[in-house]
This record gives C-alpha cells, structure tokens and sequence, in this order.
C-alpha cells in the first residue's frame, strides 16, 4: 500500500507489512501519520462513531512547516517506559532461563 503526502502529494511507501497489527495499517516510510477521531466543531469530520482518519504529512513537509504544535503526553510516556522495562525484563528472564 502506497499513500501520500497531505500537503504536497509526494508518495511515500508504507512499511505496514514490518509491524504485527494483524492488518493493514498506515506506517509511511520517510513521514508520519496523525490519527484523527474528529473534532467537536468541524462540519467535515466529527463522525462520533469510532471511525478516523489517518493523515500522512512527508518528513520533508514537516521539517520546513511552521503550523507545529509540539508536546509531551506524560501519561503515555509513563506507559512507554514501563512497556520497555517489561520487555527488558521479559528478555533478562529468558536469558536467564536458557543459561
């Protein structure tokens, strides 16, 4: 699956086979996607029923745009670090196990 760039149309590949979601999904080689549910005062998009959109903006778009709101979601990031300590606890276990 190909998909393209919001803002000038480039075509970025999609490495979706590389990730186990079970499914096709949205992982542009050389840009990012955002995911979008809606949003409460769009006549466009605001769906209410759990559908969304994936947006792909290339990496070329994005480093020269200046509409970027850049933040930290700390409770996913508290999530994230103990995601990887589980998995890094997971790894020395079976190490452990195989010795």
């Amino acid at each position: 699956m190909k998909t393209n760039c919001i803002k000038c149309d480039k075509q970025l590949g999609n490495w979706d086979v590389a990730y186990p979601e079970g499914a096709s999904q949205v992982h542009p080689l050389g840009g990012t996607v955002f995911r979008s549910y809606g949003n409460y005062g769009s006549t466009v998009f605001d769906p209410l029923d759990a559908s969304y959109l994936d947006i792909c903006v290339c990496d070329s778009c994005l480093s020269t745009t200046t509409h970027v709101y850049a933040g930290v979601n700390e409770s996913y990031k508290q999530e994230q670090a103990e995601a990887r300590q589980d998995l890094e606890e997971f790894a020395y276990n079976t190490l452990e196990e195989a010795n």
